[in-house]
Parts: C-alpha cells; sequence; structure tokens
C-alpha cells in the first residue's frame, strides 16, 4: 500500500493526541510513513517536540 498525505495527517494527529496504538497501525499499514516528514520534522522530531515519549521511544 502507498502512503498519501491523508495518512501522513492521520500520523501527525495520532502523534499530536499521543495515540500511540493509532500510530502504530499507521506505520504497520503504511511502513513509508517512518521516513515521512511532517512540517520539516521527522515523525521522531515530532513526538519528541509534543512531548510524547512512548511514541518517542517506538522509533
Amino acid at each position: 500500500m502507498m502512503s498519501d498525505n491523508r495518512n501522513t495527517t492521520k500520523l501527525f494527529t495520532a502523534i499530536h493526541d499521543g495515540d500511540y496504538e493509532s500510530m502504530q497501525n499507521l506505520i504497520s499499514d503504511f511502513p513509508a510513513l517512518l521516513n515521512s516528514y511532517i512540517i520539516d520534522q521527522t515523525p521522531l522530531h515530532l513526538a519528541a517536540g509534543f512531548n510524547q515519549r512512548d511514541i518517542a521511544d517506538f522509533y
């Protein structure tokens, strides 16, 4: 499956909200999201910036 902007937005929302399960499901379904950039930041940077340690530890 290919990722698209909707999935990137869903990933951003999951990271922002600390929704670990949704983030994990998205990454499982769309592994390319691991290398995506959201607002010029990787998902790891976003997780750290939003103080979402569990999600940051996943990366």
